[in-house]
């Protein structure tokens, strides 16, 4: 009986120290979480501050000024963005030249979100245009960063139909390092 008393014991102790185990895990995944979900909140401030700057752009990044941020990680970024007028071509399906200039924005700002007291320049864009998407609908684009070399910084972007997550285009982005200017234009210089 006591053999039997003493195995009953063995066996609450463990259990109590396994819970106490397992509980203690839960906390840190918990901990890791939260802090990973601060850190991303960072990389979204910085996201929308950038687009923020786009809304009243008079040059060629005016393309992107109605570009609404969702979400950002220290390697991508998620936008949607509303097809307008402005965004079509003669069909009234988003233009493939638009396309291309959000493929380079988003990718680029993806790797902005990280890489900040480096310049960079595309060295090559390509895009694959799978389904039309017409006037009024909305779509998801995903910026993400792939590698992060010494010299280059390679990515991609997806185009999804946010109605039914249909692929609408790809495209790949490679972008190199350059030194950075102090100033440009008289302001102090700052990477879109």
């Amino acid at each position: 009986a006591i053999k039997l008393l003493f195995i009953s014991f063995v066996i609450i102790v463990s259990l109590f120290v396994f819970k106490t185990m397992v509980n203690n895990a839960v906390e840190e995944q918990c901990d890791d979480i939260d802090a990973a979900q601060e850190e991303d909140n960072e990389y979204l401030k910085d996201v929308i501050r950038a687009f923020d700057k786009l809304k009243n752009a008079s040059d060629f990044n005016r393309v992107a000024r109605k570009v609404r941020p969702i979400s950002a990680s220290h390697d991508s970024i998620v936008v949607e963005l509303t097809i307008e007028e402005e965004h079509v071509n003669s069909k009234k399906t988003l233009h493939g030249g638009q396309t291309a200039a959000l493929v380079d924005m988003i990718t680029a700002r993806a790797a902005g979100v990280t890489i900040k007291d480096r310049a960079m320049v595309s060295v090559e864009l390509a895009v694959s245009y799978m389904y039309p998407v017409q006037l009024g609908e909305t779509i998801l684009i995903e910026g993400k960063v792939l590698k992060v070399g010494r010299n280059m910084v390679f990515a991609e972007a997806e185009f999804r139909r946010k109605a039914d997550g249909r692929l609408i285009a790809k495209g790949k982005h490679t972008i190199a390092f350059i030194p950075k200017p102090a100033t440009f234009n008289g302001e102090p210089f700052e990477q879109f």
